[in-house]
């Protein structure tokens, strides 16, 4: 969740177009992780700046949303447990982004989203440290499914930013492709894109 820019965009743009949207939950932590476990990460930062980004969470994403914006403060595979079985039509991943811990959060998730919902993450990018392409295409070549990456999101001048996102749809029935939905991917591209003007201040 960080600070909850992105959180911020998507229940924006949830005003204009999702309308099915009746809940959004922000699970995070918000505390510094043992770098054994947590992939080396600049989000990773110590507790004081930790707790200080989850007061601003609430102040500035919960509060304005209430009652249909809540919080879990911990481990985003533990958060899974709350949630029923087929019962999420979006889930968004971007916490750890070790191989393991992502593939966890995959497996957690998956079960939990109704038939045609997406599933999607951040930095599918080649670092060294980071595990999520190796964790998308596993997860998603196991199943028999198949997944889209966005294009990097650009800045003021059309320069790239940062790195791709990834997404995919639960199939409603066997075969269905996990592709689907041109408007859904549409409405993807634009969050990525209002993630980027909130991160820098646009």
């Amino acid at each position: 969740v960080f600070e909850g820019m992105f959180s911020t965009s998507m229940l924006a743009h949830a005003k204009g177009g999702w309308r099915g949207l009746t809940h959004y939950t922000l699970v995070d932590l918000w505390a510094r992780q043992n770098e054994s476990v947590y992939v080396r990460d600049s989000a990773n930062v110590d507790d004081d700046v930790q707790e200080k980004r989850y007061r601003n969470t609430l102040k500035w994403v919960v509060e304005p949303n209430a009652p249909r914006v809540s919080v879990l403060r911990m481990l985003s595979v533990q958060a899974a447990a709350h949630f029923a079985d087929q019962s999420l039509g979006f889930v968004y991943l971007d916490a750890n982004h070790g191989y393991r811990a992502l593939l966890d959060d995959m497996e957690a998730y998956y079960p939990k989203l109704m038939a045609g919902g997406m599933l999607a993450g951040h930095d599918y990018i080649n670092l060294r440290a980071f595990g999520v392409i190796k964790a998308v295409r596993e997860f998603t070549q196991a199943r028999g499914l198949s997944f889209v990456l966005t294009d990097p999101p650009t800045g003021r001048y059309r320069e790239p930013i940062c790195c791709s996102g990834w997404y995919f749809f639960k199939p409603r029935a066997p075969g269905e492709p996990s592709t689907h939905s041109p408007r859904a991917a549409a409405e993807w591209e634009c969050a990525a894109v209002f993630r980027v003007r909130a991160m820098q201040g646009l």
